[in-house]
């Protein structure tokens, strides 16, 4: 990939975890900015599906890749398509929540529950996104087996699947009546397919995007964005993690997200803050829920509630949660990927 391409990229991850941590931070603080998460909630997740689905087809449909056969593919491409969500998906995901399932006991005055634990870790009840980022990209690749290099076929796959688990959702199907999400926030994978599909089709016709969309046009875009969600937003349903999408829901998302990939596009190399920032968004992610709970607590109690409390709350999560991850990346960065425990046991 060009580096133009993995600073645009970047650039998206990077504003879509601060605002991931800013909605986060209000949420948990019970702070409410005026609108503020009403233009955020299209875009600042459904994002992250459409930039996986972006790279993901950018490979797969490519040559050599999509030349290879239907028994090739899943010994070469497929199994190190397979073997990169297991071990940046589902295994961190498995991990992270062993690591947070004891001290969020604590915090909530819960006693351990083996059911619960295994539940919460295997079963893939804790972090949402990455676990249903990990079964979706696993349905792409079945869809892959087609060997086919048109989008179409992708994009149909990709709303049927999602109509299915609109149709799981409304007629409240569930695997244990316990948690919806069991196992591994499958419904919230099904709803994710259709942006990861748009992410193929925005690499496809990327070009044709980008001459469309210049600095006039893109401004036009957004305004639209921003009017219809003022003026209607009861029409909009947005959010896959509380299993709330429809089709006007995808379209708005999908008009905010392009808007952010142009205005990102545009922005260059021109923050190495923001570059920085989104190379770890994968574990910033899974700091995002829990400091930024512990840090509203403690807030709350020191300083007076308000735009100041939100705004310590929010900056100091951020630092934190970057503490973090830079902390893991030096001393065990196979937190992230056990692959690179073992090759350094090799060199």
């Amino acid at each position: 990939m060009k580096n133009s391409n993995l600073h645009w990229i970047n650039n998206c991850r990077a504003l879509g975890i601060l605002m991931i941590f800013f909605v986060h931070c209000a949420s948990y603080y019970n702070y409410n900015i005026k609108n503020i998460s009403l233009f955020i909630h299209p875009v600042y997740v459904n994002l992250f599906f459409f930039i996986s689905g972006y790279l993901l087809f950018r490979k797969q449909l490519s040559e050599p890749v999509i030349n290879e056969s239907f028994r090739a593919f899943p010994c070469s491409s497929g199994q190190g398509l397979l073997e990169n969500i297991c071990f940046r998906l589902i295994i961190p995901s498995v991990l992270f929540s062993m690591l947070e399932f004891f001290p969020a006991c604590i915090i909530k005055g819960q006693p351990f529950v083996m059911t619960e634990f295994l539940k919460k870790t295997i079963g893939g009840c804790t972090y949402w996104f990455t676990c249903a980022l990990a079964v979706a990209q696993i349905i792409i690749c079945i869809f892959l087996l087609l060997r086919r290099k048109t989008m179409l076929i992708y994009l149909l796959g990709g709303g049927i699947v999602a109509c299915v688990g609109i149709f799981l959702i409304d007629n409240s199907f569930y695997v244990i009546q316990s948690d919806y999400s069991f196992p591994w926030q499958y419904r919230e994978a099904f709803l994710s397919i259709p942006f990861l599909a748009f992410g193929g089709l925005y690499w496809k016709y990327e070009d044709l995007i980008d001459k469309m969309l210049d600095n006039k046009r893109t401004l036009v875009l957004l305004g639209a964005y921003l009017l219809l969600l003022y003026s209607n937003p009861q029409a909009f349903e947005v959010l896959i993690s509380m299993d709330k999408m429809n089709l006007a829901g995808y379209g708005i998302s999908l008009v905010g997200i392009v808007c952010m990939c142009s205005f990102c596009k545009k922005m260059g190399n021109c923050l190495f803050l923001l570059d920085y920032i989104g190379r770890n968004t994968l574990g910033l992610y899974f700091f995002s829920g829990a400091v930024p709970i512990v840090v509203s607590k403690l807030i709350s109690k020191t300083v007076p509630f308000g735009f100041f409390g939100f705004a310590a709350v929010f900056l100091l999560s951020f630092a934190i949660s970057n503490t973090a991850v830079l902390i893991l990346k030096r001393y065990v960065p196979w937190v992230f990927d056990i692959r690179v425990r073992t090759r350094n046991k090799i060199e």
